[in-house]
């Protein structure tokens, strides 16, 4: 997966990763994944409050699901997985910033 840590993004994405890796449970294998674990880390985050002390984003949480399902999507197509256990799961509800407002 080397066009992976090329990115610059590379440390952010690894982040993202390590926070999904590290709720589910390191000694979770991709086989016992299930969209409970997905479900619980979100219900986690949303509890606990980010690095600044401030309550953390569904657009944090989404971007922290994305990523992991991301490289487990990466692992399908490198043939070490037959499916991703979360390519369906949806994303949280996030309300338009008044950046997005401007845009239309």
């Amino acid at each position: 997966m080397s066009e992976v840590k090329q990115k610059r993004s590379y440390s952010d994405i690894s982040h993202c990763v390590s926070l999904v890796v590290k709720q589910i449970g390191e000694n979770t294998t991709a086989s016992q994944l299930e969209l409970k674990h997905i479900e619980d880390f979100r219900k986690h985050r949303l509890r606990v409050n980010s690095k600044r002390g401030t309550p953390t984003k569904p657009a944090t949480i989404n971007r922290n699901v994305a990523n992991f399902r991301a490289m487990l999507h990466r692992a399908v197509d490198y043939g070490e997985m037959e499916i991703n256990p979360i390519g369906r799961i949806c994303l949280l509800y996030t309300s338009p910033s008044p950046r997005d407002a401007h845009e239309s």
